[in-house]
């Protein structure tokens, strides 16, 4: 998904910590939805409405529950660590959602395409009542979209807020390979061309860092309501891209309003 790196470790870090803070029962389902506002692709300078649905199935030994436009199952290890696959949708660049930048626009786009890999997580109590989790994932993409590798890691506390709230912080990162950088931030000679922007190579390291958070309040024994936002910014060849200087901006926004509700 073109908005992953607002998105990805939040929603599964502090979505996850929020709506699940304790060991779940077999067959625990809850579904979200909601609405938000995120750059269409990385490193742009607008930004639109998307949709934030969420499904997650809480099983004795698995976890299913949404990646983006996905789904990841996570196996408990025990010890408070939990594995498995990831399979999702990025939506590229000027494929799902429209470029409305007419200079980027005539860059070649990323279409959508299938990544498929794996995550990890980790966590347990920190002190008193507040919790800690880490996550690390890594995807591949296949088909004719970016083709490349994206790794993304987070880290956050839960912290109660009252009887009835919590709030969930995080730092994050990501990382792009070579193939990666080069389809979202690079400008080869017919780019250069068609769009008037300098040929740019772009390299493997660093895309972004960022911190989010998401306050959490349970309104109701089934309802609960989120309130969720991100701030990142790009590194390394994102932010020297000149889709990004010169057409976009740095800092990346995400902010949006969740409903969820426990079967």
């Amino acid at each position: 998904m073109s908005m992953q790196a607002p998105l990805a470790p939040l929603m599964a870090l502090a979505l996850g910590m929020a709506f699940c803070p304790t060991p779940a029962h077999a067959a625990d389902t809850t579904i979200g939805f909601g609405l938000g506002v995120a750059p269409p692709y990385p490193g742009a300078r607008e930004v639109i409405a998307v949709p934030l649905p969420s499904l997650e199935i809480a099983g004795d030994t698995v976890t299913w529950r949404t990646n983006n436009f996905g789904l990841e199952a996570g196996f408990d290890l025990g010890g408070g660590v939990s594995a498995g696959p990831i399979l999702r949708v990025d939506a590229g660049r000027g494929s799902l959602f429209a470029v409305k930048d007419a200079v980027v626009a005539r860059l070649a786009r990323v279409k959508a395409a299938p990544e498929a890999g794996g995550f990890v997580e980790f966590g347990g109590p920190l002190a008193g009542s507040v919790r800690w989790r880490g996550r690390a994932s890594l995807v591949q993409g296949f088909g004719a979209g970016h083709g490349g590798l994206l790794g993304e890691a987070s880290a956050g506390v839960l912290i109660p807020a009252g009887r009835r709230a919590v709030l969930a912080l995080s730092v994050q990162a990501s990382w792009q390979d070579r193939r990666y950088a080069q389809a979202y931030f690079g400008v080869d000679a017919a780019g250069a061309m068609e769009s008037g922007l300098p040929v740019f190579r772009a390299n493997a390291g660093l895309r972004d860092i960022g911190v989010g958070g998401v306050y959490t309040r349970t309104l109701s024994k089934r309802w609960s309501l989120s309130v969720l936002g991100t701030l990142s910014r790009m590194q390394g060849a994102a932010s020297r891209s000149p889709i990004v200087r010169e057409r976009g901006r740095e800092w990346q926004p995400f902010a949006g309003l969740a409903l969820s509700y426990r079967l």
